[in-house]
């Protein structure tokens, strides 16, 4: 099954394997069953055992198989280590946090930045920008 997560909303990504293993008992209950799934999402791998998985990286025009994270891991986890990624960031919010980063380590933020700041949901983000000193 190729990219089983392609067009399913999270939550229903949440619950495909449980649900495909439901269905598998049901239709094949004395066989064995052997299923490859690809996907890229992070919610349908943290369902399955690290050494079910063949977790792939590319570098330097080398693709090479290494360690795999799964049953239970922290969606960031699989992102970060499991998927390779360097942020869970878009790249337009990552450069934006950067700029407001700067900024704020040299003391520049404009009234406008502070109200993108304010518009910031997480507070832990909102909190290293803006650092110690509160400037809202």
């Amino acid at each position: 099954m190729d990219e089983v997560d392609l067009y399913l909303h999270p939550d229903w990504q949440r619950s495909f394997f449980s649900e495909l293993l439901e269905f598998i008992k049901i239709e094949f209950p004395d066989n064995t069953v052997q299923l490859i799934l690809s996907t890229h999402s992070p919610i349908i791998i943290s369902d399955f055992l690290p050494e079910d998985i063949v977790s792939l990286e590319r570098k330097e025009n080398k693709t090479k198989v290494v360690e795999s994270y799964g049953l239970a891991s922290n969606i960031t986890d699989l992102y970060l280590e499991g998927m390779h990624l360097n942020s869970t960031f878009g790249e337009h919010s990552k450069k934006a946090i950067n700029l407001l980063l700067n900024r704020s380590n040299k003391n520049a933020l404009s009234l406008q930045d502070i109200n993108l700041i304010k518009k910031i949901k997480s507070k832990n983000i909102q909190q290293m920008i803006l650092g110690h000193d509160d400037k809202s």
